[in-house]
């Protein structure tokens, strides 16, 4: 969703995207962020607009789209509708 919408998001906003379309829900979706942030590689951490957002680098761009490739195409767009409507 980071690399599709190209804006930051809270860790709240990506929860409720993904309860709203019955993708995920709160806890697990911490667990995987809190790893992804621990491994350093695919996205950050850090304030936007008075509060900490998820941005997503190089890495995490170039892995999100090796994921277009095996994710189904409906949960995907389903996700990123979600998160730009969100938005």
């Amino acid at each position: 969703m980071l690399s599709m919408v190209k804006e930051p998001m809270t860790r709240k906003q990506l929860a409720a995207c993904l309860q709203e379309t019955g993708l995920g829900n709160y806890f697990d979706l911490n667990t995987a962020i809190d790893e992804l942030l621990s491994t350093g590689g695919s996205i950050y951490e850090s304030d936007y607009l008075g509060e900490q957002a998820l941005y997503i680098t190089e890495t995490g761009k170039y892995n999100a789209r090796t994921l277009e490739t095996t994710l189904i195409k409906a949960t995907r767009d389903r996700a990123v509708a979600a998160a730009m409507k969100l938005l």
